[in-house]
């Protein structure tokens, strides 16, 4: 059964036998001589037709995604894929009557990187698991950034690397999007598929059918796949609160998880390199829902943001800011970060966001722990004044305070036109002077590709904005490579085929432009809330390992290993 029709362009349906020769096809382009071939994937089909469904796009095959049933495999000791998939034909693995799917191949094509499309092809299988009352599901995972990550950490066992985690998250690329997905490691499989990135380890990953058993699967389907926001509900009852009322033993440990886990959602000690301490630091990411960017409520916001969906959805809890702060200090109590880093989706200084009381609140942390270096906090310019910078500042004492400020683009029609940011330079400048004056620093964010740029103007435009940021006092750059979010204009351009992110290609041509001029500038991450439905992105078979490089760089300042890859000849002018 299809569970959803069309979605951003792209029609979904069951594959029949007609569709063989094209899926055979399709599988050689995404994974070449060890994608399915029609004997296999005729076999599926014919073994069990509803667990075969195909993405379209004008009229070609641009994703599969194909599963069986299966008995509790995380009771066998080992297996490999070709083991548990009969070969990938399923004619012998498939049980009918088996309680647990197991994912066979899930497959997208270069071309709708971006698109969020394995999400969405998982959950016809997550829809199928609801409806058929099946116990939950199972998938083998690659770990393509395994073989680098060992090359620099020769010592680590798969087993601890499987377990690592980035500012909270799974570390492995493919682990942690599987992870947000629900599905978790269970163990490792030696030998499962041939993958010399992987060094031929798979990982077991497990996702809980939570309404194993319960009346009303139709409905319950039919709101898991239409409704977004149901899915999200559900995350925060059957991850936190359920377990809270239903454990009977452990009670003290579970309250502990749960309060730890509610911790972690807003607060995250974070590797970051530090570029005048010349060595990597420890900064306290701290995620404050303010009562939301004014300039949002006013004029609609800035065309690529959609940090306004983060704060709305934290109404209930605005107004406890210091019992907030309290909670996310659970996080730091075995650590000592140099800086807390402040994101609130808006304007720190501005007191309908941030409530006056805790800003000051906030000062007397920072200048009463030894180990607190610095405070960095983000503004739009018109809430930078001299009050609120003198107040920071004699708070703090010697502790330094840096004001984050999106100037996004040193040319005015970009800035103001595309982005909406509303800013002149002359203001720009004018609180750039401000804060010198007070002994507080300045961060400027760079946007790199803005709506209605291609890649190469944007690396162009990333550059001057750079130069131009540095000549007027600027002390650090962030900056930030679009990414999608759903509710933006630069969602509905994206959607419409008007805008994709920038590829890995140009990122890293920025990055060595970079590094020739020993400029300080942090490469933003690629992710935030909400999680972005595109982001900067190549094929799939160098996209993780860049990922991994350009992490490396955040965190040690060190850009790890670029693979070569045959993706870089369609991008010429990058060469």
């Amino acid at each position: 059964m299809v569970f959803i029709k069309k979605k951003n362009g792209i029609s979904f349906r069951l594959a029949t036998e007609t569709d063989v020769e094209k899926m055979a096809i399709f599988e050689k382009d995404v994974w070449g001589e060890t994608g399915a071939d029609e004997e296999k994937i005729s076999s599926r089909i014919k073994t069990f037709p509803g667990g075969n469904i195909i993405a379209l796009y004008q009229g070609d095959v641009v994703g599969y995604i194909s599963f069986e049933y299966v008995d509790n495999v995380a009771k066998m000791s080992n297996f490999s894929w070709s083991e548990i998939t009969d070969n990938g034909k399923i004619s012998q693995s498939h049980s009918p009557q088996g309680k647990y799917i197991y994912g066979v191949t899930i497959s997208v094509h270069r071309s709708m990187n971006g698109k969020n499309l394995s999400t969405l092809l998982m959950l016809h299988a997550w829809g199928h698991l609801i409806l058929n009352n099946k116990t939950g599901v199972f998938l083998g995972s690659r770990i393509p950034d395994f073989k680098n990550y060992k090359k620099w950490h020769p010592n680590i066992d798969v087993n601890d690397y499987i377990k690592l985690r980035r500012n909270g998250k799974l570390r492995g690329y493919e682990l942690r999007m599987y992870g947000e997905e629900g599905l978790l490691p269970v163990k490792v499989l030696s030998d499962y598929f041939p993958d010399e990135a992987s060094l031929n380890y798979g990982v077991l990953l497990y996702l809980e059918n939570p309404f194993y058993r319960w009346p009303f699967r139709r409905i319950l389907t039919w709101l898991f796949m239409k409704a977004p926001l149901f899915r999200k509900f559900l995350d925060w009852l059957f991850v936190s609160i359920v377990p809270y009322f239903t454990r009977n033993k452990n009670t003290t440990k579970t309250r502990k998880g749960m309060i730890k886990s509610i911790s972690e959602s807003y607060s995250v000690i974070k590797n970051k390199y530090s570029f005048w301490e010349k060595k990597t630091i420890q900064s306290w990411l701290l995620m404050l829902p303010g009562s939301g960017c004014e300039h949002h409520k006013k004029t609609g916001g800035c065309t690529m943001c959609g940090f306004h969906q983060a704060t709305d959805k934290y109404t209930h809890i605005r107004l406890f800011f210091k019992a907030m702060f309290l909670l996310a200090q659970r996080v730091v109590r075995n650590v000592r970060p140099q800086e807390i880093f402040v994101f609130n989706g808006g304007s720190f200084f501005n007191d309908k966001e941030i409530p006056v009381n805790f800003q000051k609140y906030l000062y007397r942390h920072v200048a009463s722990n030894n180990y607190l270096q610095r405070l960095v906090v983000e503004s739009r310019c018109e809430y930078i004044t001299a009050d609120k910078i003198s107040l920071a500042t004699k708070i703090l004492g010697n502790k330094k305070l840096m004001v984050g400020i999106g100037l996004e683009s040193q040319d005015d029609h970009i800035r103001n036109k595309i982005v909406c940011k509303s800013l002149t330079k002359a203001r720009f400048e004018e609180k750039v002077n401000l804060l010198k004056e007070y002994g507080a620093d300045v961060l400027a964010y760079v946007f790199l590709k803005p709506i209605g740029l291609t890649d190469e103007e944007a690396f162009e435009e990333a550059i001057k904005t750079i130069k131009y940021a540095l000549s007027v006092g600027v002390k650090e750059i962030a900056l930030s490579c679009a990414f999608v979010q759903e509710g933006t204009k630069m969602s509905q351009a994206y959607h419409e085929g008007r805008f994709t992110p920038p590829s890995l290609w140009t990122v890293l041509k920025v990055i060595a432009e970079i590094r020739a001029n020993n400029w300080p500038v942090h490469i933003g991450g690629f992710s935030d809330e909400p999680k972005p439905i595109a982001i900067p992105c190549n094929c799939p078979d160098c996209s993780p390992q860049i990922y991994e490089a350009i992490e490396q760089l955040r965190e040690k300042g060190i850009l790890g290993s670029i693979p070569t890859c045959n993706c870089l000849t369609t991008n010429k002018s990058l060469i």
